[in-house]
C-alpha cells in the first residue's frame, strides 16, 4: 500500500501531506481550474475494507475556496482538520482555520471553517504544524520577510511551496493554548509491540472494529523494524 500511494503522489504531484498512522492521508494538489493557486482542492485517500486505495475525494466547498489552502495537519481522531488559508476572509497572508468532519463516515461534508482569531493569526502567512493528542496546545509557524531583505526581492514572497529553502522568509515557531470550542474530540491511545515467537517484529495492519456494529473505528501499521504500533480510538 504505500508503494501504490507513492506513485499516486507522483502522478499528482503532491505539494503538500499529512500522514497518520491510521492509514489516513489528506493532501494538496494542483487543480486545473487555477493553475496559479496550486492548493485549490484537498483530496483525500483512504484505504477500503479490503485494504486497497480509494480514488481522491474532494472535501467539499466548505473548505475548498477559490484561493490558497495548504499546511492540513488531521487530528488523530480522525474528524478534526486544521489547516491554513487566505479564502475564508483571512486576517491578513494565510490564517489558520480549524473545521470538524460532520459524520464519521463522510469525509465531503465538513463544519464551517472557523478561524483561530487574533491569538494565532496575524498580518503575515501563519500555518499550523500539529497539536497535542489531548487537544489542549497547538503549534504553529509564522513566515514573515526577512528585515534584512531588499524591497526588490520580496516580489515572490509567500510564492514559493518551501519556505525554508526561501532566502527571503523567516519562520518562527509559536505555542498557543486552544480554547475548548476549537479543541479536537478526545481520543484513547492504545500501544503495544507486535513480534514472532522468535522476537522479530512483525509488519502488519491492526484494525479495530465496533463490536456491536462491525463498524471500523480504527487501523494503524505496525512499524517494520521494532515493531511498535498506536492505535488513537473515539474516546469513551
Amino acid at each position: 500500500n504505500i508503494q501504490k500511494e507513492e506513485a499516486l503522489d507522483k502522478k499528482t504531484e503532491t505539494l503538500d501531506a499529512d500522514d497518520s498512522m491510521s492509514g489516513v492521508r489528506i493532501i494538496f494538489r494542483p487543480s486545473e481550474g487555477f493553475p496559479d493557486n496550486p492548493a485549490v482542492v484537498l483530496p483525500l485517500r483512504i484505504a477500503d475494507d479490503q485494504g486497497t486505495l480509494l480514488p481522491p475525494v474532494e472535501l467539499g466547498p466548505a473548505v475548498n475556496t477559490p484561493f490558497h489552502e495548504c499546511a492540513p495537519y488531521l487530528h488523530p481522531d480522525l474528524r478534526t482538520l486544521y489547516f491554513a488559508s487566505d479564502g475564508h476572509g483571512a486576517l491578513g497572508g494565510l490564517d489558520i482555520y480549524v473545521t470538524t468532519r460532520l459524520s464519521a463516515d463522510d469525509w465531503t461534508h465538513w463544519s464551517q471553517p472557523v478561524s483561530l482569531g487574533a491569538t494565532a493569526n496575524s498580518p503575515q502567512h501563519d500555518t499550523p504544524c500539529s497539536v497535542t493528542l489531548d487537544g489542549t496546545t497547538l503549534q504553529y509557524h509564522t513566515e514573515q520577510p526577512r528585515a534584512d531583505t531588499p524591497p526588490s526581492a520580496l516580489s515572490g514572497y509567500g510564492s514559493t511551496t518551501n519556505p525554508q529553502s526561501d532566502p527571503t522568509v523567516q519562520i518562527t515557531t509559536h505555542t498557543i493554548q486552544l480554547s475548548a470550542e476549537l479543541r479536537p474530540k478526545r481520543v484513547a491511545t492504545l500501544t503495544g509491540t507486535l513480534l514472532d515467537t522468535d522476537g522479530h517484529p512483525i509488519a502488519s495492519e491492526i484494525c479495530c472494529e465496533d463490536p456491536h456494529t462491525g463498524r471500523l473505528l480504527a487501523r494503524c501499521f505496525s512499524n517494520r523494524k521494532v515493531g511498535t504500533y498506536r492505535l488513537h480510538l473515539p474516546y469513551g
